[in-house]
C-alpha cells in the first residue's frame, strides 16, 4: 500500500477480536474508531487503541444495504485533491460522526448470508434471534421516557 502511496487504515480492529497485538498497531497511519455496523462497546476500544497509539481515527458505515450510507462519516474540510484528503488524516485534521446501524440491517445481513451459504437450517434461529435482539432494544428505548 505505501509502494502505492497510500495509506494503511486498520477497520474495525474489535469487530471480531478482543485483543490486539500492542506492536501490531505500529503499522498503521490511522484506526477505524467509529464503525456503524460495529457495537459500542467495540467501537469505544477501538477509539481508546487510536488515543493509546496517537493515530486518527476515521469513521465509516460498513454498509449493507442502501439505508445504511451515511450512518459512519469521516468529514475533511478544505479538500481539493486525493494528496489533501491523505494530509488531512495523517495531521488528524478531520471529523468523525457515527450512529449505530438499526438491527434490522444487521439481521437482515444474517439472514441474507444464511441463504446464501446454503444454511436453511440456521434460519428460524436466526430470526428468533434477531427478534429477541429487536426487543431487547425496544425495551431499552421504553425506559428512556
Amino acid at each position: 500500500i505505501r509502494d502505492q502511496d497510500g495509506l494503511i487504515i486498520l477497520p474495525h480492529p474489535f469487530k471480531l477480536l478482543d485483543k490486539l497485538d500492542e506492536n501490531f498497531t505500529f503499522k498503521f497511519d490511522a484506526i477505524e474508531g467509529c464503525n456503524s455496523r460495529t457495537d459500542n462497546y467495540k467501537n469505544s476500544q477501538a477509539k481508546e487503541l487510536a488515543k493509546k497509539r496517537n493515530l486518527t481515527m476515521v469513521s465509516g458505515s460498513d454498509a449493507h444495504f442502501y439505508g445504511e450510507i451515511g450512518n459512519g462519516r469521516t468529514i475533511f474540510k478544505n479538500i481539493d485533491s486525493e494528496e489533501d484528503i491523505k494530509k488531512s488524516i495523517l495531521q488528524n485534521k478531520i471529523q468523525i460522526r457515527c450512529k449505530s446501524t438499526p438491527f434490522y440491517y444487521l439481521g437482515g445481513s444474517k439472514i441474507i448470508t444464511d441463504v446464501k451459504t446454503g444454511n436453511w437450517h440456521r434460519l428460524p434461529y436466526t430470526s428468533l434471534k434477531i427478534t429477541i435482539k429487536g426487543l431487547s432494544r425496544f425495551k431499552r428505548n421504553l425506559k428512556l421516557f
